[in-house]
């Protein structure tokens, strides 16, 4: 029996933990007269690309791991290869799947079989059933068969690393997905997750053994995928401490629930090389009507402080999140939801929308809050009892902008001042109306560049009247922002003090002068302008009624300030 092990990635950089871990203990179990293969490909693959790529090898079984954002491209894929290999079987497995095995083979006469929940075992158990056992496995729906049961595997000590087989080639701009956990013991109403309400380890032991061998790979980042990553600390804190202690520069993603951090856990947090960890923290709402109906037990005050906590430490790179749509969750309190968490000041905010996952409990409340949603994937909301299609489509402007200006870590001098001074803390009121404006003029329905992104905002800041008092402090620190971003067409939109003609010789001196520079630069040491301004770039500002100087070191990404008699120094 030949077996193809596939799936469709949403982007190249992107890997399948699923099929890499079927993968591995189908071949651990050695089954006799089975030989399997894996392949990925990507939801931008064309069908005959696919088909072309998978028709030489035969199969005669195809399983694919299916997912939200996958569904669709698959079982298109599916009658693309039922028609050409019309001999295969063709198995589905994965959380689109699982929860709704029934309507997906009534729907897709050229499915098979549904492989419910966890798969490894039971995928096992259905080859041996197609290879002639007496039984359909529990966790298998066939047409003819249809069973309820979700498998979860209870023991994760009796799976093969799934990386075994991958080289440092193969896992290399990858980024590499790993789990040391399964399940969650929350029952939030919108995930999937914690349907089972049971959480199972991965022994310490076997987690490093692994995670050393990735390191051994000088993969570029680890993401667990344990879906509440911190919640036993004598499971979690451990494998922290060991990658902490590497000589490594392989980044780790971990998913956090920020308000069960420890003082004993950020003191360890605050000693934790820089860039080595980056957690991803899903606050959703504040708004404790919303929780209480989402299921959920948040600490806000405790989050929140914590949150700040480990921003002051500066070396872990913190992803915040919130969803739209939620219950109870009109414009005005997600309003408040968004100020509370942008007001944080994590380096990404990610606004997410609803979406209802067959198998949510908020699936089943569909009329109780009025949803109304796509009926295709993602299943995103469109409105609710509580927002309008209009409304929830002005916060996906908002979104927009976010990512363009927020996210890209370009405007960080200029969205503070905006969002804390000109605003007054309502950076919600920001967002909304530079949304609106971007609208106005129908900039929201194109892809834009960087610099047009930069000539946008400078646009609004100098058409706004609200910002008329600030325009002379907004452009200032617009400008310093662009200087920070390095961009080379940043001399188009503001022009260069410190490389003004009657500075050449100040300039000259300055960076010549080895024991001066090193003031701020310990290990400087000139060798030539070409090296001078390939590492470092120099501006001068007026901030403040002050002036002031600056150096952005390109090697450390530090900003430095410095002594401006330091530099326009009389020299003899």
């Amino acid at each position: 029996m030949n077996l193809l092990l596939s799936t469709l990635n949403s982007k190249y950089i992107h890997s399948s933990l699923g099929i890499y871990s079927l993968a591995a203990y189908l071949n651990s179990c050695k089954l006799p007269n089975v030989n399997s293969k894996l392949r990925e490909y990507t939801t931008q693959t064309p069908l005959l690309n696919i088909l072309a790529d998978i028709q030489p090898l035969q199969p005669d079984v195809i399983a694919l791991a299916v997912y939200i954002w996958n569904k669709e491209e698959t079982l298109r894929l599916t009658k693309v290869l039922k028609t050409a290999l019309p001999d295969c079987i063709i198995v589905l497995g994965g959380p689109e799947v699982s929860f709704n095995a029934a309507q997906v083979l009534a729907d897709n006469q050229e499915v098979d079989y549904i492989v419910q929940g966890e798969g490894e075992f039971v995928l096992d158990e259905l080859l041996q059933f197609l290879n002639g056992a007496a039984t359909l496995p529990d966790c298998v729906s066939s047409r003819s068969q249809l069973h309820d049961s979700i498998h979860a595997v209870q023991d994760l000590n009796t799976l093969p690393f799934a990386y075994t087989d991958f080289s440092a080639q193969e896992l290399a701009n990858k980024i590499v997905y790993y789990e040391s956990s399964r399940g969650c013991p929350y029952a939030c109403s919108y995930c999937l997750s914690g349907i089972s309400r049971h959480v199972r380890y991965k022994d310490y032991a076997l987690v490093i053994q692994d995670l050393s061998y990735l390191l051994q790979q000088e993969v570029k980042q680890v993401k667990f995928v344990d879906r509440t990553y911190n919640l036993d600390t004598k499971h979690y804190l451990p494998i922290m401490q060991f990658l902490a202690a590497q000589d490594t520069n392989t980044n780790f993603h971990f998913e956090i629930k920020a308000d069960l951090l420890t003082p004993q856990v950020l003191e360890f947090l605050r000693t934790v090389p820089k860039g080595r960890f980056q957690f991803e923290i899903g606050i959703q709402t504040t708004n404790p009507a919303t929780l209480a109906a989402i299921n959920r037990t948040d600490n806000w005050a405790k989050l929140a402080e914590n949150i700040r906590t480990l921003l002051s430490f500066g070396n872990i790179h913190l992803h915040v999140d919130l969803i739209a749509g939620l219950p109870y969750e009109d414009l005005n309190t997600f309003r408040q939801s968004f100020n509370n968490v942008h007001n944080l000041g994590a380096q990404i905010l990610q606004l997410g929308f609803l979406k209802l996952l067959h198998g949510s409990t908020i699936a089943e409340e569909t009329a109780t809050h009025g949803y109304k949603y796509m009926p295709c994937t993602p299943y995103e909301v469109l409105s609710n009892n509580y927002l309008s299609y209009a409304q929830l489509r002005q916060l996906k402007l908002i979104e927009d902008v976010v990512e363009k200006y927020y996210n890209s870590g370009r405007y960080q001098y200029t969205l503070r001042y905006l969002t804390q001074i000109c605003y007054k803390q309502d950076a919600f009121a920001f967002y909304e109306q530079f949304a609106a404006y971007l609208k106005l003029h129908n900039w929201h329905l194109q892809s834009l560049s960087s610099k047009t992104n930069l000539e946008l905002l400078l646009s609004f800041i100098t058409q706004e009247e609200l910002l008329l008092a600030h325009r002379v402090v907004l452009n200032e620190l617009l400008h310093l922002d662009s200087f920070i971003a390095g961009e080379n067409w940043r001399t188009e939109f503001f022009v260069s003090r410190i490389d003004a003609p009657s500075n050449k010789d100040y300039l000259e001196n300055f960076w010549r002068d080895n024991q001066l520079v090193s003031k701020y630069l310990p290990d400087y040491k000139f060798s030539s302008w070409r090296q001078v301004k390939k590492l470092y770039r120099m501006e001068e500002f007026w901030l403040d009624e002050q002036r002031r100087i600056y150096i952005f070191d390109t090697q450390t990404e530090q900003l430095i300030t410095i002594d401006s008699e330091d530099f326009y120094r009389v020299v003899q």
